[in-house]
């Protein structure tokens, strides 16, 4: 066999070593080159799905951002109309006070006016002043009458701007006031309220109690509605009163 045979051989047997090394080599890296792609695809897909989670929770952020801004602007509208109702409230409350001392006056000017009527009819005094004093009889009767009306409506006021406050305010129990002690006013057994000489100042607190006595026997109980600085009006606890009460008796917590 001649160099040149010997040669060829050897380039045969070479490329058919390469060959096989080729192959050897296809079949075992081509499943390490698949995982890496597959991986890659599901790195890919991963990262579209964080991108879209990430969008999704900016969106959801933003929306519970208005959330928060309409809410905070609820609560602050809310409060205003509490100071409004409080303003009202109290302004209802004067105009009550101010009736009332309108409706005791034309009251003594009324027992005046009946009383003189009496003393002149007594006198025989003539029909023409008579009938002077009947006119004026009718005319403070219809004051009356008036401020009564008026005084309902202010009363009707009250109580709803009250209600209104106690649905902001009302704890879920009275409030403690140790040591505080007064007298009753006023009594209006009609409206069923009381006016006390007791106010912020002396440590009464709207919807306190007060036990109200006289001469030491427990006659009732009032819940206090509003206070003032040196005064407060307040309601007579349904199936708390034992008597009348009256102007002068005594409360304290």
């Amino acid at each position: 066999m001649t160099k040149s045979m010997l040669f060829r051989v050897s380039l045969i047997l070479t490329a058919v070593a390469g060959i096989g090394m080729i192959g050897v080599t296809q079949w075992l890296v081509r499943p390490h080159i698949k995982r890496i792609v597959d991986q890659r695809e599901v790195n890919k897909r991963n990262w579209h799905q964080e991108i879209t989670r990430a969008d999704k929770l900016a969106g959801d952020l933003k929306q519970t951002e208005t959330k928060l801004a309409g809410s905070q602007q609820a609560l602050d509208e809310t409060g205003k109309q509490l100071v409004a109702a409080r303003a009202m409230a109290d302004q209802q409350e004067g105009r009550a006070d101010t009736l009332a001392q309108n409706l005791d006056v034309t009251r003594r000017e009324l027992n005046e006016t009946q009383q003189r009527f009496a003393a002149w009819k007594a006198l025989e005094i003539p029909v023409e002043t008579v009938r002077q004093v009947i006119q004026s009889e009718k005319r403070l009767r219809q004051e009356t009458a008036i401020l009564r009306e008026e005084l309902q409506v202010v009363v009707a006021e009250n109580e709803r701007l009250e209600k209104l406050v106690v649905a902001y305010t009302t704890p879920d129990e009275a409030p403690l006031m140790p040591g505080v002690k007064g007298s009753i006013l006023a009594v209006d057994p009609k409206w069923n309220f009381v006016v006390l000489d007791v106010g912020e100042k002396a440590g009464a607190k709207p919807h306190g109690v007060f036990m109200v006595s006289r001469d030491g026997k427990l006659i009732g109980k009032v819940k206090v509605a509003t206070v003032n600085v040196d005064r407060s009006i307040a309601n007579v606890m349904p199936g708390w009163q034992f008597g009348e009460l009256m102007e002068g008796d005594q409360v304290i917590f």
